[in-house]
């Protein structure tokens, strides 16, 4: 074990350390490009339960995908309350 420990030592010293990734602020994006992106356009990323596991899922869509998403769940959902309260939503009347 104390004979590992130095070759332990020098493989951490010689593994390539990874850099940093550094962003460039809002004002110095948009005065080098030109052009400003959409706020809709901009990805957004949401930790999403996975059945099954306890790791997250990570999941990027643009702020108008979400939007869509979003409102294709809430249907779902109320569809399913619906049918659950056993109203079927034909507009029956019953």
């Amino acid at each position: 074990m104390i004979r590992f420990l130095p070759v332990l030592g020098l493989t951490l010293l010689a593994s390539p350390v990874p850099a940093q990734q550094t962003q460039p602020s809002p004002s110095a994006a948009t005065a080098s490009s030109g052009a400003t992106d959409a706020p809709a356009d901009k990805k957004i990323c949401r930790r999403e339960p996975v059945l099954g596991s306890i790791m997250p899922k990570r999941t990027c869509h643009t702020k108008s995908e979400w939007a869509s998403i979003d409102a294709a769940n809430n249907a779902a959902a109320s569809d399913a309350l619906s049918r659950r309260n056993g109203r079927t939503g034909t507009g029956s009347g019953s």
